[in-house]
């Protein structure tokens, strides 16, 4: 409650108007003639408008995808980091870690989101998640003893990553599929979060029991990886952000 509370009450935003926006993107009175005569037209999305559109399949790849990633680490990790050795506590602290920079790796994605965009925050994220799967691929084989600092590198690396991937992938759905439905799309691309966290644990789990090793499954989320930010970039959020931006009057 204490790093939660601050947060919400510091960096939420409950209202539109808050970040220079207008509910469901439906500019106000004054800014519907310039909408209307010098602005592209945003997309009004039906429910079966959306299953025939190849964009909704492609952010549905990123969430199978990302949810794959997530829970593939997440859930193995606390028995990789034991059988490299290491205690039991320590181990709970680094994904304690993990948790606690979770947190601001979510902050901080939907920051750059606001900055850059969600195409280019979901490949900086993918780089962190990139990044410390190779570190855990590099303690497996050399094994460091007496060098924590590697490993609390990992936590801090990964729990940014993973707490911004899962913001991001929101973001970019609301930015392409603004409007009355969003709420159900939303809805119908959770459950492909939930395949892939389904999906990624038992895979991993399965790619140990046959190599007794995590270096194939660990490869596999790097790839993984790449697809799900390669998906990302073929939905085209920014070509939805620019249809509803109001040129000044």
């Amino acid at each position: 409650m204490c790093l939660v509370l601050p947060l919400n009450v510091f960096f939420n935003r409950y209202h539109p108007a808050d970040k220079g926006l207008t509910v469901d993107g439906i500019p106000d009175a004054g800014a519907a003639r310039v909408t209307a005569q010098a602005a592209p037209r945003p997309v009004e999305w039906t429910l079966k408008a959306v299953f025939r559109s190849s964009t909704f399949w492609y952010v549905l790849a990123s969430h199978i995808l990302t949810a794959v990633i997530l829970l593939i680490v997440m859930i193995h990790q606390f028995a990789f980091l034991t059988d490299l050795g290491l205690a039991r506590t320590f181990a709970a602290v680094l994904i304690s870690l993990v948790g606690l920079f979770n947190i601001s790796g979510q902050v901080l994605g939907g920051f750059i989101c606001d900055r850059v965009g969600s195409e280019t925050a979901y490949s900086v994220h993918s780089g962190a998640i990139i990044v410390a799967l190779v570190l855990l691929m590099l303690l497996m084989l050399l094994r460091p003893s007496g060098n924590e600092f590697v490993y609390y590198l990992y936590a801090v690396i990964f729990g940014f990553g993973a707490g911004g991937l899962g913001v991001i992938t929101v973001v970019a759905t609301a930015e392409i599929f603004q409007g009355p439905q969003y709420a159900a799309i939303q809805g119908i691309l959770s459950m492909g979060w939930g395949i892939g966290a389904g999906i990624g644990p038992i895979l991993a789990g399965w790619i140990f029991d046959v190599t007794h090793s995590y270096q194939i499954a660990f490869a596999v989320a790097i790839l993984v990886t790449i697809a799900s930010s390669a998906s990302l970039w073929l939905a085209a959020p920014r070509a939805f952000r620019r249809r509803r931006q109001v040129p000044a009057a």
